[in-house]
């Protein structure tokens, strides 16, 4: 889920997750102040343009409480229905993306508008994130992307998605789309 999308209700059931693992190596505090001020920026009337492709898979495994993943799915519908210049989809666990490689990891790409700055690719692993800025890190992760932004299910098609799976949690009745 997007550090950026999250709501706090989420980000502390993150938060629970990663200490049960032991000790956290971060500030929850800090971390959480950090992604509400990413979101304000996001959803201010001069903020960026934002697309993210999310995993079917994610959706369903992570083990946060139901009703915090309801309550998230649903906060990211009223996100996307608000704001034009976010946009997101879901890649169904049953689809096949076209082409080779196959992301084995989440990552976000970023471009900017001053021509001076360089685009940037930020991988995600379990203990850092890794920054990519050469030029044909950057087309492979480009390419990618497109491949599975045509994979994954319209935008409209995946805030229908978010909302069966919102209602199934409210409901008890589980994940399963």
């Amino acid at each position: 889920m997007p550090a950026a999308l999250q709501t706090p209700e989420f980000i502390e059931a993150l938060v629970e997750l990663d200490a049960c693992q032991g000790t956290l190596a971060y500030r929850p505090e800090r971390m959480a102040e950090a992604r509400e001020h990413r979101q304000k920026r996001l959803l201010s009337p001069d903020g960026p343009t934002y697309a993210a492709v999310l995993d079917e898979t994610m959706i369903h495994r992570l083990a946060v409480p139901p009703q915090v993943m309801a309550a998230q799915l649903s906060r990211l519908i009223d996100m996307v229905t608000t704001n034009e210049k976010i946009t997101i989809q879901v890649l169904p666990n049953n689809v096949r993306i076209p082409g080779g490689l196959l992301p084995q990891a989440s990552f976000s790409l970023y471009t900017f508008p001053e021509p001076g700055d360089s685009a940037l690719a930020v991988v995600d692993t379990v203990t850092t994130d890794i920054v990519l800025t050469k030029r044909n890190e950057l087309a492979t992760y480009t390419e990618l992307y497109e491949r599975v932004h045509e994979a994954a299910l319209s935008p409209e098609d995946s805030l229908s998605f978010f909302s069966r799976v919102a209602a199934r949690l409210t409901d008890g009745a589980g994940s399963d789309a």
